[in-house]
């Protein structure tokens, strides 16, 4: 007996299809030398906001909204190992470790043009005793560590930013330097219903053209 899928399955499982096909992910590098390697050298004299394309994505975009510190002539900056700000204040002031200081009190603060999916943030020189804030999520230093590395794995809880949430950055303890996260872009809700009508109407049609079942000389229909 040949048994043909329900329309329901049909169309849960293209809508299923498209949305994983529809959610790009990516990882977006701060370094140097990185797909955001111009955010180097950006300081208040270059009028934020600023925004930059991702590359791997085809629309995504991030902004980089506003910075502060402490000290005078803060400026966010990267080098090939680390990104953070910088500051050319005098004497204690003085920061130029492409770091967050949080003895200068450095936030920088961003955003993205689509709600994006943040599963994977990459810290370098970020101490047991210390702790980072970023997008209001408090990070301890013994969270770190996969592999060697500083690296904080938020598959199974992943930080969800809305399109155009402002963001930030900043080291509440200690010195440390960021260096990239991975984001999936998640779909709009305008976009899922797009996807949601196509899969109904092409269930309705796989429907329709559902060859005819002949069991003992009599058509019968088989659905799941």
């Amino acid at each position: 007996m040949i048994i043909f899928p329900s329309s329901r399955f049909v169309v849960a499982l293209f809508v299923s299809s498209m949305i994983c096909s529809s959610a790009s992910a990516a990882i977006v590098d701060f370094r140097s030398g990185g797909n955001l390697g111009s955010l180097a050298g950006f300081d208040l004299n270059d009028s934020p906001p600023q925004t930059f394309s991702i590359p791997g994505f085809s629309s995504l975009s991030i902004t980089f909204e506003s910075i502060s510190s402490s000290s005078a002539g803060a400026r966010i900056n990267s080098n090939a190992d680390r990104f953070g700000v910088d500051s050319t204040g005098s004497g204690s002031g003085t920061d130029d470790s492409d770091e967050f200081e949080s003895s200068l009190l450095e936030i920088a603060t961003f955003s993205f043009n689509q709600a994006v999916r943040i599963t994977e943030l990459d810290f370098v020189s970020f101490d047991d005793n210390e702790e980072f804030q970023f997008a209001g999520l408090t990070i301890a230093g013994t969270a770190m560590n996969l592999n060697g590395f500083d690296v904080l794995d938020l598959s199974s809880s992943p930080i969800v930013l809305a399109a155009d949430q402002s963001f930030s950055m900043q080291a509440t303890s200690g010195s440390i330097g960021f260096q990239n996260m991975n984001v999936t872009a998640v779909p709009e809700p305008s976009a899922l219903l797009i996807v949601a009508g196509f899969g109904f109407f092409g269930a309705l049609k796989y429907r329709r053209r559902r060859r005819k079942l002949v069991i003992s000389g009599e058509e019968k229909m088989v659905t799941v």
